[in-house]
């Protein structure tokens, strides 16, 4: 592509793809970014090609950032635009293809947006169902008709066995709720990948008229009565039940739990020791720190005096759960009688006695372990 295209780059938003006049053109922002990527699940493309947008509209920069701020008003879309670099000017460069001369800020709803491979998005319609444009207002028949893409009945008959509904492999079947499903499950799709697939299945008419899309979205419904939330503390009431539910041994000698935080919370995940099984939260809390209350509380409500699971933890939540005091004390280390106090000592002396014993109230622990 030697010459430049017929309209720069950065007169289209980056997120809805649409013509923005100059009053509304705003820089994408590390505010807008971070909630572009939280609400669509993966990042916005930073790289520097001369065919990426680098602003965005006012309308999708005030929307991702009202609703990272917690507004409940969402974008008319579930996929933004999907950018890739034009192979010619001629019929697949979407700035060149797009005309904007003539159109101000009140009838630029009038311009006609190309539907091209290297610019697309999928945006939902009114019943719920994804269809592929580029302008949610200007759907071009024609154009779409002719992008369709058209798979053999065979293949699709071999990928999907075994499906008892088909007859014959000259049948088209089409994919049933409990099919896309299963499909998901054994792909191990996450909820936004799961919707995505659905989405380009019912785009090129492969799915029944009863399979939703939406199913995915609260999918997580079924493993609800398993977990509690009280106050700021959200838990796992009944982590044998759960693991029957996902098809996991239930058995405390198959599972070790994990138990760290981070600035804003404070988890517990159990971590299967063959690591042959995906990770299992137990415990989620928010506005709690590491210390020996919200610890303690956290092992009672997920009942550990009954599953007993090995912990694993960085050593300052082993001090925690041990009972020791923390800051700057003596018989700092649950290990040994190392003393923190004894500078002349730190770097000379290796080997330290080790602890006989964690008695509340002597060498440092002040709790019970």
């Amino acid at each position: 592509m030697p010459r430049t295209c017929k309209n720069s780059p950065n007169v289209f938003c980056y997120i809805c793809g649409e013509f923005v006049v100059k009053s509304q053109r705003n820089a994408l922002s590390s505010q807008v970014k971070t909630a572009y990527k939280r609400y669509f699940g993966f990042p916005v493309d930073e790289r520097d090609k001369n065919w990426l947008p680098k602003i965005c509209c006012n309308t999708c920069s005030r929307t991702l950032r009202g609703w990272r701020k917690g507004s409940h008003k969402s974008m008319p879309f579930i996929i933004p635009m999907v950018w890739s670099e034009p192979q010619n000017h001629e019929n697949d460069c979407y700035f060149c293809m797009t005309v904007t001369k003539g159109f101000t800020k009140k009838n630029k709803k009038k311009i006609k947006y190309p539907i091209i491979t290297s610019a697309r998005r999928l945006v939902l319609s009114g019943n719920d169902t994804p269809t592929l444009c580029i302008n949610s207002k200007e759907i071009v028949d024609d154009e779409i008709a002719s992008s369709q893409i058209t798979i053999p009945s065979s293949s699709i008959v071999s990928t999907m066995q075994p499906m008892s509904s088909c007859t014959s492999t000259s049948e088209l079947h089409l994919i049933t709720q409990s099919d896309l499903n299963d499909l998901v499950r054994d792909l191990g799709l996450s909820k936004l990948k799961a919707q995505l697939l659905g989405s380009r299945l019912k785009q090129w008419n492969l799915l029944d008229t009863n399979t939703r899309i939406s199913y995915f979205r609260n999918r997580q419904e079924e493993f609800m009565r398993y977990f509690t939330k009280e106050d700021d503390l959200v838990f796992c009431n009944n982590a044998e039940e759960l693991l029957q539910e996902l098809g996991f041994p239930e058995g405390p000698d198959e599972w070790r739990l994990f138990i760290d935080s981070s600035k804003i919370s404070l988890k517990g995940v159990l971590l299967h020791n063959g690591n042959k099984y995906p990770s299992v939260p137990v415990a989620h809390a928010t506005n709690m720190k590491e210390n020996y209350a919200n610890m303690k509380l956290l092992l009672q409500k997920i009942k550990y005096s009954q599953y007993m699971w090995s912990i694993c933890a960085d050593l300052k939540v082993v001090a925690i759960l041990t009972g020791l005091q923390g800051g700057y004390t003596k018989f700092c280390c649950f290990l040994c009688e190392w003393d923190s106090r004894a500078k002349e000592k730190h770097y000379v002396v290796k080997n330290w006695p080790r602890r006989d014993s964690l008695k509340p109230g002597t060498k440092n622990v002040n709790e019970e372990p």
